[in-house]
């Protein structure tokens, strides 16, 4: 009995631990792992007029919830980015397609929707690199924060 206890208390211990770390990581990179309600995702998604023609990509795409509904909801073809490995781990085991990396340097070209909920600094961070392809037709979805220089559509 006490070794099973102490195998809990250990296993309890490390989740904490990995957890801890693993949104330190993201912290440290500018981000933070917030999750948006469910009606506010489908409400923003309808508006990007998302369809099963789509390749969303979300950058740092946090627990997947987006990717999940962009996929089974609207039929797109959904990829995240995220830094946080807790958060990466769930997703992928949803089946959610992401990467577990930066999205500071990712390849974003071949989206047709790019899906932020981003800080404002973070957004600022990206606004050269996003607004060199809205010329392509590709759509900008961002989540609570405006994009400065762009006039919502």
């Amino acid at each position: 009995m006490d070794s099973i206890l102490l195998f809990i208390i250990v296993a309890v211990t490390l989740i904490v631990c990995a957890t801890t770390v693993s949104f330190c990581i993201a912290y440290l990179h500018g981000a933070v792992v917030v999750s948006s309600r469910h009606d506010i995702i489908r409400r923003a998604l309808t508006l990007a007029s998302v369809t099963r023609n789509d390749r969303l990509i979300d950058l740092g795409s946090g627990w997947g919830n987006v990717l999940r509904m962009a996929r089974t909801e609207f039929g797109a073809t959904a990829i995240g980015y995220e830094i946080a490995f807790i958060p990466y781990l769930y997703s992928t085991f949803r089946g959610d397609r992401v990467l577990l990396r930066s999205f500071k340097n990712s390849t974003i070209e071949n989206a047709s929707i790019i899906y932020l909920y981003l800080s404002p600094k973070m957004i600022r961070s990206l606004i050269p690199q996003i607004i060199s392809y809205l010329d392509n037709g590709m759509r900008i979805v961002s989540v609570s924060f405006h994009i400065p220089g762009l006039v919502p559509k």
